[in-house]
């Protein structure tokens, strides 16, 4: 048989194979390119838009097959255009094993070089707590009685049912660095904690399954914590 005759055979519009064919392609396309672009265009919308910052992403990739997440050279930024949150890269990696134990389950979870600035203004004023104030939402329209007893029957439904769990083998920070400016003190304290470096193992709200965790933070004065 040519080679001809079984490219014809499989692009045969009538045969099953035809529409695999199609159905991997789609699959493969979405997943490769599609995925990255909304999960880009999405995700600096809702910073943006939501917190008022400013975010930026160099590069995503998506891997259909292996369910892995990459993104790369993430930084956001205040109005002011501090840095308060950034990284080299940031790598997960999902596994479809978690569908029969019932727990969201991943391989591995990595950020490279991250980095946090934290900055305290006064005893009970930050940039972390000025970053999560978001705008207040408002209150939906009142609801007639038998609306609202519906939703309280469907509440209940929802609190009787159990979460997944959550398992990640791995989860590490590689040369993370940490800033720290506080300006309570009568003079200013500048703090950096580099390199940080956080292996945990097994992290899991799965009952009865241990975990280790190691942590090493190297001080600015040339000390160590692990």
């Amino acid at each position: 048989m040519s080679a001809v005759i079984i490219l014809e055979q499989w692009l045969n519009p009538r045969r099953k194979r035809f529409c695999a064919i199609l159905l991997v392609l789609a699959y493969t396309l979405a997943g490769f390119f599609l995925t990255p672009y909304l999960v880009k265009q999405q995700l600096v919308a809702y910073i943006n838009n939501q917190y008022e910052r400013s975010l930026t992403v160099e590069r995503i990739q998506f891997n259909p097959y292996v369910l892995g997440l990459r993104i790369t050279n993430l930084s956001l930024s205040d109005p002011d255009e501090v840095t308060v949150f950034s990284f080299d890269e940031l790598y997960i990696n999902l596994q479809l094993s978690g569908i029969f134990r019932q727990a969201w389950t991943f391989d591995e979870i990595t950020f490279k070089s991250p980095y946090f600035f934290f900055e305290r203004y006064t005893s009970e004023d930050t940039r972390l707590e000025r970053l999560l104030a978001t705008p207040t939402p408002e209150p939906p329209e009142p609801e007639s009685v038998e609306n609202v007893e519906n939703v309280e029957n469907v509440e209940s439904v929802d609190n009787s049912s159990s979460l997944p769990g959550v398992l990640i083998y791995t989860i590490s920070i590689e040369n993370g660095h940490l800033s720290a400016t506080d300006h309570v003190p009568a003079s200013t304290v500048q703090t950096d904690f580099s390199p940080i470096n956080i292996v945990i193992n097994d992290l899991n709200t799965i009952p009865d399954r241990a975990g280790t965790q190691v942590v090493e933070i190297a001080l600015s004065q040339g000390g160590k914590l692990t």
